[in-house]
């Protein structure tokens, strides 16, 4: 995937290309950029930290955790007794200890000064330190606590979100290393299909029809390879991409000061249409209708039609 979305960049770029206008065309749709524009280089760079990614050139200074589930996570009170992450501690659970007024007593999480910003947050009237509904988790893999939403007798792969759906996956790098979890719709996603090209085009089909399940895994590398602070999720369906493209210059209150266009072109869900888009572009062997090579289904305006490549 991550190939046909720098190719159609080098497309874009090459007015020589027979695929240039087409390409051009993808760019303007799926994020409201043109070839040149400083949003375009912006793309290619975040494309290509996935592309270095996938080719063993990371910048993670440790190999980053895939988990195909969140039971690596042990949720814990913030009251409990802190554990100690010191190199030399790893396989055990020991717990910190400090001086009370009758004697050596355990160290709370809640008390450990570099947790306590993942814990609280200061209310800006009073500057007193409020719960901010996160909760430690404990990782024996990592030795080391996560700090996240407080998801009660459910979990992160579990617990149902607004929508009523669970979640497909999550990308965290407060750890060292950063890890990747898939959770298990990821895998058996009914809304998605099987692999690239496992979906034939036809006229008038929506590009979120043709995302495949490894999508999934392609949307968290966004997160792991560049970073999880500046590739946030604000916009994760096809319509809402395209209504907040015509209010560019809007800034939704939760992401200021970027405004919708940055977000668009940050937002890793805005890479995976727009590499499926491509990627099926690309092709040429789909069905009889397409008699040669001259002839493509493209989903530059996010629905598939057969063009004509002069």
């Amino acid at each position: 995937m991550v190939d046909a979305g720098l190719q159609a960049l080098t497309h874009a770029a090459d007015p020589s290309s027979k695929e240039s206008k087409i390409a051009q065309r993808y760019l303007k749709s799926y994020f409201g950029v043109k070839i040149g524009d400083e949003k375009s280089g912006l793309i290619k760079k975040n494309l290509e930290a996935v592309q270095n990614f996938m080719k063993g050139n990371s910048k993670h200074e440790r190999t980053p955790r895939l988990y195909c589930d969140d039971t690596w996570l042990e949720r814990l009170s913030r009251t409990n007794a802190a554990w100690n992450t010191e190199e030399g501690t790893e396989g055990s659970r020991k717990e910190i200890m400090e001086e009370g007024p009758n004697g050596l007593v355990h160290k709370k999480i809640e008390d450990i000064k570099d947790y306590r910003p993942f814990l609280f947050t200061e209310d800006e009237k009073t500057g007193q330190y409020v719960s901010n509904g996160n909760a430690p988790y404990w990782s024996d893999d990592l030795h080391e606590y996560v700090f996240q939403e407080d998801y009660g007798d459910k979990s992160y792969c579990t617990k149902p979100g607004l929508d009523g759906k669970t979640n497909l996956a999550g990308t965290q790098d407060q750890s060292e290393p950063s890890t990747v979890t898939l959770c298990p719709l990821s895998f058996s996603n009914p809304q998605a299909i099987d692999s690239l090209g496992s979906k034939t085009p036809t006229a008038g089909m929506s590009i979120p029809e043709f995302l495949p399940k490894s999508a999934t895994f392609y949307h968290e590398l966004f997160h792991l390879a560049i970073d999880v602070l500046t590739t946030p999720d604000p916009f994760y369906s096809w319509k809402e991409i395209q209504a907040v493209l015509k209010k560019p210059t809007g800034r939704p209150r939760k992401y200021a000061p970027l405004n919708n266009h940055n977000l668009v072109c940050q937002n890793p869900e805005t890479y995976v249409f727009f590499s499926v888009g491509y990627w099926n572009f690309l092709q040429t062997n789909w069905n009889d209708k397409q008699s040669n090579a001259n002839k493509r289904w493209s989903f530059q305006s996010g629905v598939a039609q057969l063009v004509q490549i002069d």
